[in-house]
């Protein structure tokens, strides 16, 4: 059990979303990670000959979360959540909680390729981000898999992120 690896850390038995609710969570039992919210990807892995469950979970927004779970400083925040970031960033209350650095999943499932469901297309997490975080320094944020990175509320090649990432 995931528990049993991570005994430090706080797992919750939810989603993250922009609204709270509940929400069908697919999953293919022999591969790890592989879970996501979007009936499609469900349709796509059954053609391909897994196995695929269905979940029915609670559905809480990150600020609800980062509320109960993490009151003070937030260091690190990865979003790695199989298609389902744009809801998960529309959830979170930028105000409040100001995360050092952010990491943002921005591909399809299963792959390097951009994902432009939901809206989350490179362009559009960083608009997303940029947006949500005014006034006070903006986190740094790097987009996974992809070549750019947004840094100091400035998009940059990812190779001069990761040479800022220690500031």
């Amino acid at each position: 059990p995931f528990e049993a690896q991570r005994p430090r850390d706080t797992n919750l038995t939810c989603a993250a979303g922009a609204e709270p609710g509940e929400l069908v969570l697919f999953e293919v039992p022999s591969m790890n990670g592989w879970a996501t919210t979007d009936a499609g990807v469900a349709a796509m892995h059954r053609a391909q000959g897994y196995e695929v469950t269905e979940t029915h979970v609670p559905v809480h927004t990150l600020a609800d979360i980062c509320a109960q779970h993490a009151p003070g400083d937030i260091h690190f925040l990865k979003i790695d959540v199989e298609g389902f970031e744009a809801e998960v960033l529309k959830g979170m209350d930028f105000e409040r909680f100001r995360p050092w650095i952010v990491v943002v999943e921005a591909t399809l499932p299963g792959s390097r390729e951009e994902s432009k469901r939901a809206g989350m297309t490179t362009r559009n997490a960083i608009s997303t981000l940029q947006q949500r975080v005014v006034g006070r320094q903006r986190p740094r944020v790097f987009l996974e898999h992809h070549r750019h990175a947004v840094l100091d509320g400035k998009r940059q090649p990812l190779g001069a992120a990761h040479q800022h990432a220690g500031r």
